[in-house]
């Protein structure tokens, strides 16, 4: 539709006519009655503008953007829709949809009249700009249009001219041949006048004739040959260009080929470097779990050696336990036992008093078993007996200071062991916190020899009080069997035995 002169022309034409109409919405108007102004007045207005004259150009009419009508509404759904705003909005969606923008190009020719409508993309409101806007790419591309006309018509000329040299080239060569063949045709004049032979002049006439018809002839061949080779020519330089093509693909495909190549060799490297540090780690990982399996095997031995220690320990208990009930079956007589009275031992029956405090000596004559363990000798005439008691009471209520002191004992070095067996639990779980756990283990080492030393001298201290009291042979019996077992307890009572 382009391709004619008279089109384009009237194309821009429509183009200042659409750019009138948006520029001048306001001046279409008549003020007084509201109404849009005829397309006659429009147009009159439109070339008083442009200072044109109606008969000194063919103008090409423009139609504002025209609309579908839409849908007519009623007054029902007029009420509807104010009661009720979503079906306003579904209303409004398929007016949208039916409503269309149509841009109706029209022009006469001498024996008809054409309309083109261009559709448009419908919108509501419109934006003066962005008609302004594509106005203007409608002008670009008309101008992109002529300039590629002039190209092919200069490029046509210019071929048409290579053409024309051509030709030129041809009758250059036919003139010089003609100028060679001249002088011939002189001598054979000069020989036909000699001669004066009308039958030989009539051959020579045809003999010309055949000439020129072989240089036509000739020339017809020429043409057609170098038809062909041209056309060959254009093949050849077509596949050039092909192949010019290919091989600048080729060589993007080669670029881009080499750059994957280096992107892998630098992952790769990525990755070796990876491996290597992961290889580094888990060698020292290794070596810290040698670390710390030797430290818990040694921390398992410390256990088992406490428990085979506990163990002999509980048997010396109950070596010490049956010793002490045999001693006790032999040294013990009627209602003796049951009143002894000891100042050391938190469970006899009267601790609570005082070591010079009197006992109640009522029906003493009557039962001679129920006598208090603080009675206090004052008459001289006491018998054999009745002191041979008196020291064994003493003897034996000492015995039963050493049973209970060796169960508090016994019990506080089970509860001390098993706070250790859980520590060294907690060692098991947590490999990480191993070297601290050493560390609390030789300062639990360090406590042990430290309450050796404090249950060494706590029990000497003892041994000078039994020895005032005179059971000296007893305490020397049982001296090493409690030293064992007030090691890990003296620390923990805090005061000596």
């Amino acid at each position: 539709m382009l391709d004619y002169p008279k089109i384009q022309l009237k194309t821009e034409l429509t183009l200042i006519g659409i750019e009138y109409l948006i520029n001048n919405q306001n001046l279409n108007m008549n003020p007084i009655s509201g109404k849009i102004l005829t397309l006659s007045i429009i147009l009159k207005n439109l070339l008083a503008k442009q200072e044109i004259r109606k008969s000194s150009i063919y103008f090409f009419p423009c139609y504002k953007l025209r609309y579908k009508k839409p849908m007519k509404i009623s007054r029902e759904s007029k009420i509807i829709e104010q009661q009720n705003q979503s079906h306003v909005s579904r209303t409004s969606s398929t007016n949208s949809k039916i409503n269309k923008r149509y841009l109706i190009l029209s022009y006469k020719t001498d024996f008809e009249k054409v309309h083109y409508p261009l559709a448009l993309n419908y919108e509501e409101h419109i934006e003066n700009s962005r008609l302004m806007t594509k106005i203007q790419n409608l002008k670009t591309e008309l101008l992109d249009h002529k300039s590629q006309k002039q190209n092919d018509s200069e490029i046509l000329v210019s071929s048409s001219f290579s053409i024309s040299k051509r030709d030129i080239q041809t009758f250059d060569s036919l003139v010089n041949q003609n100028e060679l063949l001249k002088p011939k045709v002189k001598k054979l004049e000069e020989t036909l006048t000699q001669k004066k032979g009308a039958v030989e002049v009539d051959q020579l006439i045809r003999d010309n004739e055949d000439l020129q018809n072989l240089l036509n002839t000739s020339k017809l061949l020429y043409e057609e040959k170098i038809q062909k080779l041209e056309q060959q020519i254009d093949l050849k330089s077509t596949e050039i260009v092909m192949q010019i093509n290919q091989i600048n693909v080729f060589k993007k495909e080669l670029s881009s080929l080499i750059g994957q190549v280096e992107t892998d060799n630098q992952i790769k490297k990525h990755i070796k470097l990876m491996n290597e540090d992961e290889e580094s780690k888990l060698v020292k990982a290794q070596k810290t779990i040698q670390k710390y399996e030797k430290e818990l095997e040694s921390l398992n031995q410390q256990i088992d050696s406490l428990k085979k220690q506990d163990a002999v320990k509980k048997r010396r208990i109950n070596q010490l336990e049956t010793e002490l009930s045999q001693s006790m079956k032999r040294y013990s007589y009627k209602g003796v036992t049951d009143r002894l009275y000891s100042p050391y031992s938190n469970y006899s029956n009267a601790s609570r008093k005082s070591n010079h405090s009197v006992p109640n000596r009522a029906n003493s004559n009557n039962s001679p078993g129920n006598a208090s363990p603080n009675v206090r000798q004052t008459s001289p005439n006491l018998s054999k007996n009745s002191r041979s008691s008196v020291q064994y009471s003493v003897s034996i209520d000492s015995i039963l200071v050493f049973t209970s002191e060796t169960s508090i004992l016994q019990h506080f070095s089970n509860e001390q062991i098993a706070i250790l067996e859980e520590t060294l639990s907690s060692q098991n779980t947590t490999i990480d916190q191993a070297q601290s756990q050493q560390d609390i283990s030789n300062n639990l080492k360090e406590a042990i020899s430290w309450q050796k030393q404090y249950v060494q001298i706590g029990f000497s201290s003892r041994i000078k009080q039994l020895t005032a009291k005179g059971s000296l042979i007893i305490v020397d019996q049982i001296k090493g069997k409690l030293i064992c077992q007030s090691l890990q307890v003296a620390y923990q009572v805090g005061k000596p035995i």
